[in-house]
């Protein structure tokens, strides 16, 4: 254990000064809800972490939605592009 420190949801935290007010409200509800908020990145990140697409077929969507929005529908791509990104945000 680091001196001075203390393992909590996942991360270390400083057990003296004002982390120890912090230490303090994540065992109340305002710690519940920070960790449920931990939980839920690490979920992400494991899903990130499982799937190597996780992210790319983010940023694809992401673009599909910019693509969308400037020409009103999936016309702006040639065919096998327009193929891919459908097959992709399935």
């Amino acid at each position: 254990m680091r001196s001075g420190m203390r393992f909590w949801s996942g991360c270390w935290i400083r057990s003296t000064g004002r982390h120890a007010d912090a230490i303090r409200r994540l065992a109340g509800a305002e710690g519940r809800e920070h960790a449920d908020a931990l939980r839920h990145r690490r979920h992400i990140g494991a899903l990130r972490d499982r799937d190597p697409f996780f992210t790319r077929s983010s940023r694809v969507g992401l673009r599909l939605s910019a693509i969308e929005q400037t020409s009103g529908n999936l016309d702006a791509l040639s065919g096998s592009d327009r193929e891919t990104v459908r097959s992709l945000i399935r």
